[in-house]
């Protein structure tokens, strides 16, 4: 019928330009190198400079977003944990150091009762969080990837008193197995 020859037409314009479309996306593509038959994958981005002053961003949403820098010097920084009095702790992922900022000012050295850490791309000291009630209970919460005897790592999440410059009585929470 006439109704079923303009079904299959519609689809056939359909199939024909969705393989254009394909076409023409594959067309665009850059060369991938590869090593050994596997594709290796870009080295990362490129390290840009800090600002040395605020930075507004536009957002899809149509609010901006006001950017300070707060301190430099951190290595890889990963999650940060506002504390009562304006301190913040940042923990640098592939060190597995956990920082203090205080006054607006970087402690000079690592914050001490961090356990040993493992760290790489992928892993090692990660995200921060204050105990519900850190006010009555200091307690401060972290994930990271703890060494396993034998070599290897697990991730483990693990808490210790904040006693306002270390980490005291630190143990673990979890460790996956």
């Amino acid at each position: 019928t006439q109704k079923t020859r303009r079904r299959v037409a519609w689809c056939a314009g359909v199939c024909a330009a969705a393989m254009l479309a394909v076409v023409h996306v594959g067309a665009g593509q850059r060369t991938v190198p590869f090593q050994g038959g596997i594709p290796v994958a870009p080295s990362g981005l490129k390290k840009r400079p800090l600002p040395d002053k605020p930075v507004v961003f536009d957002t899809a949403e149509g609010q901006d977003i006001r950017v300070v820098v707060l301190t430099r010097g951190l290595e890889y920084p990963f999650s940060l944990a506002f504390l009562p009095d304006g301190s913040k702790l940042v923990s640098e992922r592939n060190s597995g150091r956990l920082r203090l900022i205080r006054n607006r000012q970087l402690e000079p050295e690592p914050v001490a009762g961090v356990p040993a850490v493992v760290g790489n791309n992928f892993g090692g000291l990660m995200d921060l969080a204050l105990h519900p009630r850190y006010n009555t209970e200091p307690w401060v919460y972290f994930t990271f990837n703890k060494p396993l005897d034998g070599g290897g790592s697990a991730v483990a999440v693990a808490r210790g008193r904040w006693n306002g410059t270390a980490l005291q009585d630190t143990h673990d929470v979890f460790v996956a197995d």
